[in-house]
């Protein structure tokens, strides 16, 4: 089995592709599977009801992520205006009694 590096570095995507195509079997999961398949169930109304609320959540957690995410980006923007723009000013950093 390759292991990975163990010195801390930035990660990028093409880092990210690297590792897996190099240790594939790092990131396979852990968990065993299962001696024998289990029974297939049918799916009863309860379980109907708990499946069209887990998708509705994950649509709705798809919306604030899409929030999050503009938000995250229009703030980034801003920050590297402001950034480019204007001269920092050093505050001071003891304390006032």
């Amino acid at each position: 089995m390759t292991t990975l590096p163990d010195r801390a570095y930035r990660a990028t995507v093409s880092s990210v592709r690297t590792m897996i195509v190099r240790c594939p079997e790092h990131f396979l999961p852990r968990v065993p599977a299962p001696a024998q398949p289990a029974p297939t169930e049918t799916i009863s109304g309860r379980t109907e009801e708990n499946l069209s609320r887990l998708r509705r959540e994950n649509t709705d957690l798809r919306r604030t992520l899409a929030l999050y995410e503009e938000a995250i980006r229009q703030l980034t923007l801003e920050n590297d205006a402001l950034r480019q723009q204007g001269t920092l000013i050093a505050l001071p950093t003891g304390r006032h009694p």
